[in-house]
């Protein structure tokens, strides 16, 4: 299981470790400049694919609350890389 961090016009993600075989624990910063009221943040995960001009295929794992940090990702197939994004909503 491996993780590659996606940063474009998300938030600026701080760390993801393999936790097992299964699980991912995605971290990310706090944001400097909010615009209006943050109601939480939308956490994602996709297979990695190098060198490919086409878009993974995004699977949203959860929404979690405004002042949360961090999140586990579950239920992932082991020896499979992949992408991890975190959007403010």
């Amino acid at each position: 299981l491996t993780a590659f961090i996606q940063a474009l016009q998300q938030l600026l993600v701080k760390d993801v470790v393999v936790v097992d075989a299964h699980t991912l624990e995605v971290s990310w910063y706090e944001p400097d400049d909010v615009e209006g009221i943050l109601g939480g943040f939308a956490v994602s995960v996709g297979p990695y694919i190098p060198d490919s001009v086409n878009e993974p295929h995004w699977r949203h794992v959860a929404n979690v609350t405004a002042d949360s940090r961090s999140y586990r990702i579950t239920d992932l197939e082991p020896n499979t890389r992949y992408q991890v994004t975190v959007r403010g909503y």
